[in-house]
């Protein structure tokens, strides 16, 4: 009698550490499905918490790696806006068409100003790549405490697809004191430590801008991207198409990726101004 109850608690203890040590083989999928990923469409919905409140956008959007080429259609806020950017195209700027005042196309920094208003990242961010960065320093950080971290939080259904869940919780999330070294902007020392520029931006009452530090600022910067983090992951594409993130304060982004479409062959039409679809 014993002896099968020491074998029942340790057939529940290894199907316990089975269910944890699932995450990985989860994300090393995930990682090279991202890495396959040249080119891509999709229609992303998002909310960001900007100010205190959760601001909402809709676009479609069109990318390809090689040449790194963006396109972008606003649903909302700003129906019928638009982006276009191409690497090394009309000095690095960002060409909008914003379908409103002042009526005319703009040239516009991908990284700061009226592009940037209200949303947390530049438009190179868009896809997976960058969620990729993340979850790879999450996984270095947590070394032998794999588990502690990580979480394989079962299946559910999204958008009609069966997703893994992954979830990552770091409850030793907080502020740094980090000093602004010379050259460094709130952009260059968020992308160094891969954490949101804009989550800086809401820890230091003094900095109002991506721009707005100088050398010797001792300012505040997470020590990791979120406090929590729940990704839908398809169980068929295994990209992770349904992205929460959360801070000390609770939801700060979220990102949900609809008909997406992988690997497409588009042409330079789909990236031209002159592209009679588009209002550029």
């Amino acid at each position: 009698m014993k002896q099968l109850l020491l074998i029942t608690i340790l057939s529940l203890l290894m199907a316990e550490g089975f269910a944890q040590n699932k995450a990985m083989p989860v994300i090393d999928k995930m990682m090279e499905a991202i890495d396959g990923v040249s080119s891509f469409s999709c229609t992303v919905v998002k909310k960001e918490r900007t100010k205190g409140k959760l601001t909402e956008g809709k676009s479609m959007a069109k990318v390809t790696y090689d040449p790194y080429r963006i396109y972008i259609y606003s649903h909302f806020p700003n129906e019928g806006a638009e982006v276009l950017w191409k690497e090394g195209w009309n000095k690095n700027q960002a060409l909008v068409n914003p379908n409103s005042f002042p009526f005319i196309n703009l040239s516009l920094s991908p990284y700061y100003g009226l592009l940037r208003n209200q949303s947390h990242h530049p438009i190179f961010r868009l896809g997976f790549w960058y969620v990729g960065m993340i979850i790879k320093k999450c996984v270095k950080i947590a070394d032998d405490d794999f588990d502690k971290y990580f979480t394989h939080a079962g299946y559910e259904q999204w958008d009609g697809r069966k997703c893994h869940v992954l979830e990552i919780n770091y409850p030793e999330f907080t502020y740094l004191d980090y000093e602004v070294k010379k050259g460094e902007s709130v952009i260059s020392i968020a992308t160094k430590n891969i954490v949101c520029e804009e989550m800086i931006v809401q820890a230091n009452k003094k900095v109002h801008g991506y721009l707005d530090v100088r050398e010797g600022d001792v300012i505040k910067v997470p020590n990791m991207y979120a406090r929590k983090a729940v990704f839908y992951i398809d169980a068929q594409t295994h990209l992770p198409v349904y992205q929460q993130i959360y801070d000390e304060k609770g939801i700060f982004q979220e990102y949900q990726f609809f008909d997406l479409k992988v690997n497409l062959n588009f042409t330079d039409e789909d990236f031209s101004k002159h592209n009679k679809k588009y209002g550029f």
